[in-house]
């Protein structure tokens, strides 16, 4: 047997490279939807209290979130199919000591681990379409896309399915396609050597994971009360870590994150886009399911179908956006079209009536489904174009820590917004419809009870502010799709000015070495 060097550009046109990497990067998006419906069932056998079943809840995000740019540093390092391995296997452990754990600690333990493996899969594949696909990035990311949103919707499924019956089952999905993952990877994937590159800077690296956690732990708390120590007080300490970080890296040689990028408006257009979509995502998926089970009476198993056209109209648009990439349409029309769609579907549904049926939300989510890959796809290939190769790993990896700000402020955001507005509402209602002052408060404490628990107090009042409070949930939630149509809009005009500022070609990312196959 002889060895032959050919170069990685010759055998990276194939699609299976790219459809390996969507099928792994679906695992990320896959696993947080198997656990919220396991951790039901988890929480009640291990005996969480409400605040340990709320840090359940959120720990793998937090984990994740704060170490995916370290991820893809040691991926420029190491090179990325051996990052994907090592990244498959760390979460194979943290699920596996999930499924086996008897008690809080080893469950906490085991998802803060699936977090950070699943950061460095989903980090590392993304930023691999370059190296399988660089004369077609654009397409590969369609390709990759829908491959992973199609690997999400079927293992979120499997995992529901089975969490009914085990939620130590329903763990045990993640592990078994990760293992496959590994399989596949190694035998599927060409092999990149890592570059050597400047002294890693750990400090950055701690300000960085502190700040992350700080904000979006605080901005989750914020989506059950605004003003408190336990919102207030992380985000005030993550704000001081980046801004300690800031200060260090600008005197820095070799910096985690090259902070000039935020001098280029096509990369701020970028963040901006990813916030946005991101925070649209999670304002939808939320929502929907609050006013169509609370106020329509859909079951859980209802409203996962009922929102099961996003997730097909989006694999298609995510092929579809992908190839219009390729014969040369630019990233600023597809990411403004797709906001622009998006805007048009939540204006859409803020026109909802209490007594509409679900026929009338389909075109509105079929616009919003339709128009978000055509943001994530677009943005996807300019943070690719805009990292430096020197910082290619954390800036490509830097996307999903972004997104998943956009995603906390989604969900925190809408959830203030529908709140506030509701418990004002019912509050002068009760007082119109004349309840005593004394008696106001306690039937607000019976709408928050059933939106925590889905159970109805006992006594006339409790059914009295429920139904007063079905009409003024509706109301906030319009508000709520109409704040967001206007997010998504202004970003639109935002990205169509600053995206169109680039005055310089892209930095591609220097080609890849050569790769040596066995000839025999």
């Amino acid at each position: 047997m002889t060895t032959v060097a050919v170069p990685a550009s010759a055998q990276r046109h194939s699609l299976v490279p790219v459809l390996v990497l969507g099928a792994v990067a679906g695992l990320q998006t896959a696993d947080p939807i198997i656990s919220s419906v396991a951790l039901v069932k988890a929480s009640a056998d291990l005996h969480f209290s409400a605040s340990t079943e709320a840090l359940a809840a959120s720990i793998s995000t937090l984990a994740l979130a704060s170490t995916v740019i370290a991820a893809g540093l040691l991926a420029d390092r190491i090179g990325r199919r051996r990052l994907l391995v090592l990244a498959l296997l760390v979460t194979i452990v943290g699920d596996l000591a999930v499924a086996v754990s008897h008690g809080a600690p080893l469950y906490l333990a085991g998802r803060a681990v699936t977090g950070v493996g699943l950061g460095g899969v989903f980090g590392a594949a993304f930023a691999f379409i370059q190296e399988v696909a660089p004369d077609n990035v654009g397409g590969a990311l369609g390709q990759f896309g829908a491959t992973a949103g199609l690997v999400t919707m079927v293992a979120g499924v499997a995992g529901g399915t089975l969490a009914s019956t085990s939620w130590r089952l329903a763990y045990l999905v993640i592990p078994l396609l990760s293992l496959m993952g590994v399989g596949l990877v190694l035998a599927l994937l060409p092999r990149i050597r890592g570059q050597r590159g400047r002294p890693v800077d750990v400090p950055g690296l701690i300000l960085i994971a502190v700040g992350v956690i700080g904000i979006l732990y605080g901005v989750s708390n914020a989506a059950s009360k605004l003003v408190t120590p336990r919102t207030w007080l992380p985000i005030l300490v993550g704000v001081v870590a980046l801004a300690v970080y800031v200060v260090i890296e600008r005197r820095s040689d070799h910096p985690v994150f090259p902070l000039e990028l935020f001098k280029n408006p096509v990369f701020v257009g970028s963040v901006l886009v990813v916030l946005c979509w991101n925070l649209a995502q999670a304002a939808v998926v939320l929502q929907l399911s609050n006013v169509w089970q609370y106020i329509a009476g859909y079951s859980p198993t209802q409203v996962s179908f009922g929102q099961l056209p996003v997730s097909l109209v989006g694999i298609a648009s995510s092929i579809i956006v992908g190839r219009s990439l390729k014969k040369g349409k630019t990233e600023r029309s597809r990411n403004v079209l797709g906001l622009s769609l998006v805007a048009v579907g939540f204006l859409w549904l803020g026109l909802a009536q209490k007594d509409f049926g679900y026929l009338y939300y389909l075109p509105g989510i079929l616009l919003i489904g339709y128009g978000l890959p055509y943001a994530v796809v677009a943005s996807g290939r300019l943070f690719m174009s805009e990292a430096p190769p020197g910082s290619f790993g954390p800036v490509t990896s830097s996307k999903t820590t972004i997104g998943q700000f956009g995603y906390a402020f989604g969900l925190a955001g809408s959830m203030v917004v529908v709140s506030n507005v509701t418990i004002l509402g019912v509050e002068h209602k009760l007082q119109a419809a004349g309840v005593p002052p004394s008696q106001t408060g306690q039937g607000l404490d019976d709408v928050t009870n059933y939106a925590n628990t889905g159970r109805v107090a006992p006594g006339e009042l409790a059914h009295r502010a429920l139904h007063l409070a079905s009409g003024t949930y509706f109301h906030a939630f319009d508000l709520t799709m109409l704040v967001a149509a206007f997010i998504c809009a202004a970003t639109a005009a935002a990205a169509w000015v600053l995206l169109g500022r680039r005055h310089l070609p892209a930095v591609v990312p220097e080609p890849a070495p050569a790769v040596s196959l066995p000839i025999d």
